[in-house]
């Protein structure tokens, strides 16, 4: 079992495409906006490679800099080098681009990751205690995962026959409950991934 909890880019998802794809892994997603649907597991960028925009800056400064080929104002005036600035370091503080697809093995089409939904196993929502304490947040997923259920009660869930199944909520819950789970997957008899 894999714990997403939204934040997962780079090589992350490189060792998530790993665990799902080679080694059957269930996943479990983490918080989202609050409604029932199912989310994906890997909330970032699906890109294998990724460049900090910084970097890409400085690349792109070093003609300038050394000027082995052409003078500054050939890069300036002749070349696309002369558009780029350091506008987006200026407009956040972390911008990264993705600079190398991740395209699953054996994929005929050669679809990137990107543009493929891919649904978690079963998605979480957060309680209060999950957001102060990490002990929770596993507790809560073992829980889902391992004895089918997602918090303390109910102590059975029932069979899954639909897209999605709706586990009961629990008194501590913000939300009407407390997690969402797939069956579409034969690996998933009720919401719990066993």
């Amino acid at each position: 079992m894999v714990v997403y909890d939204g934040y997962c880019a780079s090589t992350c998802t490189i060792f998530s495409e790993f665990m799902r794809q080679q080694a059957n892994v269930s996943t479990i997603a983490l918080g989202g906006r609050p409604t029932k649907d199912i989310i994906q597991a890997v909330g970032g960028v699906k890109g294998t490679n990724s460049y900090p925009w910084d970097y890409i800056l400085g690349s792109v400064e070093l003609p300038y800099e050394l000027g082995l080929v052409h003078d500054a104002e050939y890069y300036s005036n002749e070349t696309a080098l002369g558009d780029y600035s350091n506008l987006p370091l200026l407009r956040a503080t972390n911008y990264v681009v993705n600079a190398r697809d991740g395209i699953r093995d054996g994929d005929k089409e050669q679809t990137p990751l990107h543009f493929v939904y891919e649904p978690a196993d079963c998605r979480i929502y957060y309680t209060p205690e999950m957001v102060v304490d990490q002990e929770a947040v596993w507790k809560t997923a073992a829980d889902t995962a391992f004895n089918g259920r997602a918090t303390a009660w109910p102590e059975k869930l029932p069979q899954v026959r639909s897209r999605t199944s709706v586990v009961s909520p629990t008194p501590s819950t913000p939300f009407a409950e407390t997690s969402t789970c797939r069956s579409t997957q034969p690996r998933l008899a009720t919401c719990g991934l066993t």
